[in-house]
């Protein structure tokens, strides 16, 4: 018995479907191959990326779909967020939560002083970061308050001081030229020479301590990724590989990860 033809029709979508499919591997291919390319080259992996990231999440998924799902997902969340009602003045951002149910309290300090603009992330496996927004003047002290009392072996920065103009976080180490800086009661020391970790990422490594108690010291690396700007991505994913893996396997408190809102790069990072 002969096989049953295809209908017409049938068979011009399977020809959308074969063609979109090679469309879509020639420009992951085209991103892929970027990797040490001059500046024109990066520029036109980047715009093959968006073509990419156009045909393969729009168009090959059920995009109406996925946000369907995205928004039950979203209304089914109560974020409660008293206590940064009354600490705007700490807040980078004031329209981006700090749910009450995750926030990092604050130690040692009083409940009307115990805010900070941060919040734990726990992983399915039990591993626990802290994310947080890029420190403001007014909270550097509170910033290195909770890396000292939560003794985070590792501090990652994912945005630039100013970008566009525009102060994504306030300067809160020793300037290039100085050794140390102190922030309220706390001196910050740099150990050492400032490192490029790999391409794109500058290491420092820092001390801590209250400076009436000088002998009780706390030890951080700093990760600052100098070329990861805000509404964009690395050009792959070496970097942030890399210095997640070395983050992971640093002893001690839980990492912080900070950009300027705390949302989009942070997010991206976790």
């Amino acid at each position: 018995m002969l096989p049953k033809k295809k209908d017409k029709e049938v068979v011009e979508k399977e020809k959308k479907v074969e063609k979109k499919h090679d469309e879509v591997i020639i420009l992951k291919s085209s991103v892929k191959s970027c990797v040490g390319a001059d500046k024109k080259e990066k520029m036109e992996a980047l715009i093959n990326e968006k073509k990419f990231c156009k045909a393969f999440y729009v168009e090959s998924l059920n995009a109406k779909k996925l946000l369907r799902d995205f928004m039950a997902l979203r209304s089914a969340v109560i974020c409660v967020a008293e206590t940064q009602k009354k600490h705007d003045s700490k807040c980078r951002y004031c329209d981006i939560m700090c749910p009450d149910a995750t926030r990092v309290v604050l130690q040692d300090r009083p409940s009307d002083n115990d805010f900070i603009h941060a919040n734990w992330m726990t992983m399915p496996n039990g591993y626990r970061y802290i994310s947080a927004q890029g420190p403001l003047d007014e909270t550097t002290e509170d910033f290195w308050h909770m890396i000292f009392t939560e003794k985070s072996t590792a501090i990652v920065m994912i945005c630039d001081w100013v970008e566009d103009e525009i102060q994504k976080c306030a300067r809160y180490i020793p300037f290039d030229d100085c050794e140390s800086r102190k922030f309220g009661i706390y001196k910050v020391t740099r150990v050492g020479q400032t490192n490029m970790f790999m391409d794109g990422v500058k290491e420092h490594t820092f001390e801590v301590y209250i400076t009436e108690q000088p002998t009780i010291r706390h030890k951080v690396r700093h990760f600052h990724f100098i070329s990861w700007l805000d509404h964009t991505a690395p050009i792959t994913s070496d970097s942030v590989l890399k210095v997640m893996k070395t983050v992971k396997e640093l002893k001690g408190g839980p990492p912080v990860i900070h950009c300027s809102a705390g949302i989009g790069r942070t997010g991206t990072f976790i």
